[in-house]
């Protein structure tokens, strides 16, 4: 049987890093969902995913996206040149674990 982790605890596991400060990478499984567009819906899974931050998540940056406010998040996905966001409340599995909400 798999296990289970609360959402709360994903975006905890989600935002760890090693002790020198770099990012500890996860897998995860989603549902893509681009609002804007109106397109979705497909279930997508990756290996080596770690949370994008930096420069762009300040909160006095003029590009400040307010993650939290709109439950997203930006990660970077090995083989992609772009941050993906995300959309936390789609998120199924994080290191093989179902995410419940």
């Amino acid at each position: 049987m798999q296990g289970m982790v609360q959402l709360r605890d994903a975006l905890n596991i989600m935002d760890a890093r090693h002790p020198g400060g770099e990012p500890i990478p996860f897998s995860l499984t989603f549902i893509t969902c681009n609002l804007t567009e109106k397109t979705g819906g497909e279930r997508r899974s990756y290996e080596g995913v770690i949370l994008a931050g930096g420069q762009f998540g300040k909160k006095n940056s003029p590009k400040n996206a307010n993650h939290y406010d709109n439950g997203t998040r930006n990660v970077n996905i090995p083989g992609k040149s772009r941050p993906v966001t995300i959309h936390i409340y789609l998120i199924t599995h994080l290191n093989n674990e179902r995410v419940i909400i």
